[in-house]
């Protein structure tokens, strides 16, 4: 009489129950590998899948255990993907439970709430402050009233300070060259 050996032993996970958060907007991409250990009886092999109530977006390789997001992530729309994997050698299997953060990120851009118009200047003066950009940033996750200016500048006239946002003229203005 011969026994037959039959697969009795779930592989083990062997991956983490975590993955490192991605940004938002940050594209699609590999967010997670699973790994099994199948070493405690006989084994065909180990393939992956995801529990049919993981989140929407979400795709796994049978083979090489990469979890693929699918979807540009959008922290406002899906703040994290919840995904059960699981660990099949034909016979038996291990589920894993993991989450993926999505980080928010800041996507909003400041608003300049300075007005239109320089100061009026004497001709043959620079080096004055013709103007002051002044900025707001409320619309998104980092409230801030700290700003880095810059200035386009095709002349080469003017100059900014890139932490208080003064313009000054770097050159004499000249009335009857040029009045505005």
């Amino acid at each position: 009489l011969s026994i037959n050996n039959i697969d009795e032993v779930a592989p083990q996970i062997t991956s983490v129950d975590y993955t490192n958060p991605i940004d938002e907007n940050s594209g699609e991409q590999i967010v997670y590998i699973a790994a099994a250990d199948d070493s405690a009886d006989i084994s065909d092999g180990v393939n992956f899948s995801l529990d049919e109530n993981s989140d929407q977006g979400l795709n796994i390789d049978a083979t090489s255990g990469e979890v693929t997001l699918s979807v540009n992530p959008d922290y406002e729309s899906q703040p994290e993907y919840n995904f059960t994997v699981i660990a099949s050698d034909g016979f038996n299997q291990t589920e894993q439970a993991v989450t993926l953060a999505i980080n928010n990120m800041d996507e909003v851009a400041p608003t300049i709430t300075s007005g239109e118009t320089a100061y009026a200047i004497d001709e043959n003066i620079y080096d004055e402050v013709v103007y002051q950009v002044t900025a707001e940033d409320f619309m998104d996750i980092s409230y801030s009233d700290e700003f880095h200016y810059e200035l386009r500048d095709d002349q080469g006239v003017f100059a900014i300070d890139p932490s208080l946002g003064f313009v000054m003229m770097i050159y004499p203005a000249d009335f009857e060259e040029q009045s505005d």
